[in-house]
């Protein structure tokens, strides 16, 4: 399995993700949304995200990128809140994104 960090365009409220996810910012009528899923692979990923919704959605997906097997999304900026669901390590990462 791999650790992803995965960014779309949607609306906010109509999902239910356990994994680390914020709102970045905003597009229009749009929230951005960045997540950290693992999967085996980058269809999966973007999978585990489609399947959170309420309804079926096509996303329009930002960017999806594997990152290392020690990545952890949690910073300053992406800080860990009591109900994400991620494995056990608790170092922030120095630089969880390139965007």
């Amino acid at each position: 399995m791999s650790r992803f960090w995965i960014s779309w365009y949607g609306e906010n409220g109509v999902f239910e993700l356990h994994s680390p996810w914020w709102v970045s910012g905003y597009r229009d009528d749009d929230f951005i949304f960045c997540a950290a899923v693992i999967a085996p692979d980058e269809a999966a990923a973007k999978a585990q995200i489609v399947e959170t919704h309420d309804e079926p959605v096509e996303l329009e997906w930002r960017f999806a990128e594997e990152r290392p097997d020690d990545w952890t999304p949690f910073c300053g900026r992406f800080p860990r809140s009591p109900w994400m669901r991620w494995l056990d390590d608790s170092t922030p990462s120095e630089t969880p994104n390139d965007h």
